[in-house]
């Protein structure tokens, strides 16, 4: 984690000059970035950039089946988890009430 944004372009040109040099390819299309804020919220989001290519900004990202957000929040997992159970539930509601013959 870097706490700076020029320290996070500085690691982001060391990487691409790695892969220059040992022939390795960034997936620039799969790559994007997340600012963690504070209690304050940045006003812009600051570009960077891999391989010349431009990452763009993401506000919640999927991670291991989890979801990750710039305030470090679950609320979106839990929802999501909520409405899991919720349907699994009326799942086996529906399959337990049959309508009885007559």
């Amino acid at each position: 984690m870097l706490l700076c944004l020029p320290g996070l372009q500085r690691s982001l040109d060391i990487c691409s000059k790695f892969a220059v040099t040992h022939n390795v390819v960034f997936n620039v299309t799969k790559s994007q970035y997340m600012i963690i804020n504070s209690k304050f919220d940045l006003i812009y989001h600051p570009t960077f950039h891999l391989n010349g290519s431009t990452l763009p900004y993401t506000k919640k990202y999927k991670y291991l089946g989890h979801t990750i957000n710039p305030t470090l929040t679950d609320d979106d997992d839990v929802l999501r988890q909520t409405r899991s159970l919720y349907a699994r539930a009326n799942k086996l509601i529906r399959l337990s009430v049959r309508p009885s013959v007559s």
